[in-house]
């Protein structure tokens, strides 16, 4: 008989512990009306996963399936929408708050989730040193004091590389982690080649089955790939459409060309575009062929940015936002971002930083003019 309701007993719990699954249970204090909302991140975009009308107190909690460690938000909607990270694991969690303090909220249940608020703690202290020179340039700027402007600016550039290196070294200290894949992800655009192939090792070495680790390394070994002097990867079968609704084969467009990927709800991307417009209006350039890829799936959005800045040459997109199929051939990590190649196919400048424009202008005046 105790055998029996031993074995019954462990029937009870395999029935109600999947290890696919997760249950977030939710506390928040002082939440009398509103909706609790969970999301992540799918393709790219944010996904509502679930949400839970609040009228009264009352303890929420959200299930569903997943087979591995991954970041969710947690929303409370009011008058404001408050966006809470969770790096979410299988299993049974516990979210703490009180609903004027939803920054300050405790999460039990994930270790991914406690090494993300540990990075979080230490990387906001880099920040407000990095603001502090911000400010003190500022104001060296009023005063004219060029002295210590230049003291400022071996400052600030001391202060990043230092955000960086903490950044490499937590990720090469938790190698099999989700949440260092996720981090790396998310830092690849700014660190050093160097600082990528020591994480990449560390990640290799440790290997890890999380998604985000995965994907780090293959975004790393096809950025090698398509780095400047390689040959632009083969894009033979790959369509976009124009505006105009024609269907482009990408194998068609001859080099010279310069690839330009720009988001049309991104300020920075906008900037970019009308930089791009002068630069050609001022070098009268005819052998090189802007070619312009919407990252988006807001048509009207693509249409209406696109006649306000009036784009000439190819301008395409397949309306597939962060999937489009160009985006990932030519591994483009950051939005906006340039990629020229020369008539052998070659890939011979790419950058995401347009605070200058001196080396795109340079490169495209080694190009013969129409």
């Amino acid at each position: 008989m105790r055998f029996l309701g031993f074995l019954f007993g462990l029937l009870c719990v395999s029935c109600t512990s999947n290890p696919s699954q997760f249950e977030l249970r939710c506390a928040i204090e002082g939440l009398k009306k509103g909706t609790v909302i969970l999301e992540t991140l799918r393709d790219g975009h944010t996904v509502e996963v679930d949400r839970i009308a609040v009228n009264k107190p009352k303890r929420i909690s959200f299930t569903g399936d997943l087979k591995q460690p991954k970041m969710f938000w947690l929303s409370v909607l009011k008058k404001e929408k408050f966006r809470v990270p969770i790096f979410m694991e299988p299993g049974e969690m516990i979210f703490d708050a009180h609903i004027d303090s939803l920054y300050i909220a405790k999460v039990r249940g994930s270790q991914n989730q406690t090494l993300y608020e540990e990075y979080r703690r230490v990387i906001a202290t880099y920040f407000e040193r990095e603001n502090h020179l911000i400010k003190g340039k500022i104001w060296a700027y009023k005063q004219k004091n060029q002295v210590l402007l230049k003291e400022i600016a071996s400052k600030e550039l001391k202060a990043k590389r230092d955000r960086y290196a903490y950044v490499a070294n937590f990720l090469i200290s938790h190698p099999a982690e989700a949440v260092s894949g996720y981090i790396a992800l998310r830092s690849l655009p700014y660190l050093s080649p160097f600082l990528i192939d020591t994480v990449s090792s560390a990640f290799s070495q440790a290997n890890s089955k999380s998604m985000y680790i995965k994907s780090f390394l293959e975004m790393v070994g096809n950025f090698r790939d398509t780095k400047v002097g390689k040959i632009f990867p083969p894009v033979e079968g790959i369509k976009q459409v124009s505006l105009a609704g024609d269907t482009i084969r990408i194998s068609e467009i001859q080099s010279p060309k310069l690839m330009i990927f720009w988001d049309p709800e991104d300020e920075k991307s906008r900037a970019l575009l009308r930089k791009i417009s002068s630069v050609y209006r001022q070098l009268t350039l005819k052998e090189i062929i802007p070619v312009y890829f919407a990252i988006t799936r807001d048509r009207k959005k693509w249409e209406s940015t696109s006649k306000e800045i009036l784009l000439k040459g190819y301008n395409l997109s397949d309306l597939k936002g962060r999937n489009n199929e160009m985006l990932r051939k030519a591994t483009v990590i950051g939005i906006p971002h340039l990629i020229l190649i020369n008539d052998q196919n070659k890939i011979v400048w790419r950058d995401n930083d347009f605070k200058d424009f001196t080396s795109l202008t340079k490169f495209l005046t080694l190009f013969p003019e129409g």
